[in-house]
């Protein structure tokens, strides 16, 4: 999306979603997309629908594959005060995998946040559909703000299959706010 003066908007997922070693009790410093082990695949699968939301241009996230220079990956991903921070990916050594090269291999985080950006892409179809007025209040009861949203995958999933079979044309495509609440 563009703000003032042409700019583009982005957003930048950092340890300051799970806190940097600081426990907070405002409402607001909890929530937040993530993209730690120990928060839910909620939480690492909701930035896409947050991207389409407040119509962001991209995303910045600070490292992939931290743990690799500081730790071994396979043992702790503690930096920065939370599990997996910075790292998306584990070393796939033969070592560990087997075989004799080395490659990468991904999180179920990173799984997530693949399943988000495709929620996105689906949120940005079935606004060439029906506008994007009709789909900000089509994804308000599943999506409050930045820091509240659903918690529950079925709303999530309902939701997406909903939006899918609209942009589909299944069942002549209608889609209203009762599939949200199904």
């Amino acid at each position: 999306g563009l703000v003032a003066g042409g700019k583009r908007l982005w957003s930048y997922q950092s340890c300051m979603s799970h806190g940097c070693y600081v426990s907070s009790t405002e409402e607001c410093d909890r929530g937040w997309p993530s993209y730690m082990v120990d928060h839910t695949a909620i939480r690492n699968r909701i930035m896409g629908w947050q991207t389409y939301r407040y119509d962001l241009s991209g995303e910045l996230y600070f490292d992939v594959n931290y743990a690799y220079g500081n730790s071994d990956p396979w043992v702790t991903q503690l930096h920065f005060g939370g599990n997996g921070d910075g790292n998306l990916y584990y070393p796939g050594r033969p070592d560990r995998i087997g075989g004799t090269t080395h490659i990468p291999i991904e999180s179920i985080r990173l799984k997530q946040i693949r399943d988000g950006l495709e929620d996105y892409e689906y949120l940005r179809l079935l606004d060439q559909k029906v506008g994007r007025a009709t789909v900000l209040s089509l994804i308000g009861p599943v999506l409050t703000n930045t820091y509240t949203y659903t918690t529950s995958p079925t709303d999530l999933l309902s939701l997406r299959t909903a939006i899918g079979r609209a942009i589909a044309g299944v069942d002549g495509g209608q889609l209203t706010i009762d599939d949200v609440s199904e």
